[in-house]
């Protein structure tokens, strides 16, 4: 699986599709812990499953969006600002 950072390719996750979400959900806990400064609070994560549609992948975007909003984490409670890209991922995962 191709992960893109702010519409370029800088790497990829293999294992199959449980490796892949695993990842996916560190990087969304990284993110919501205020401690850890590695994955900003503003930053999109969103995951396009291989079934989801044409164009599967990690799409990771760091850029100022202008609708956001927040939603709790179910595997952790804490908050995570989401954009309009990451209703896809709720969506189909």
């Amino acid at each position: 699986m191709q992960v893109l950072l702010d519409g370029r390719v800088v790497g990829g996750v293999g294992g199959g599709a449980t490796s892949v979400a695993a990842f996916v959900a560190k990087l969304r806990m990284i993110k919501s812990d205020p401690a850890d400064k590695r994955v900003p609070e503003s930053t999109e994560i969103v995951y396009v499953a291989d079934t989801a549609g044409p164009y599967p992948g990690i799409f990771i975007h760091t850029c100022a969006a202008r609708m956001v909003r927040q939603c709790r984490l179910r595997y952790n409670g804490k908050l995570e600002w989401v954009r309009s890209a990451s209703f896809v991922d709720s969506l189909v995962g």
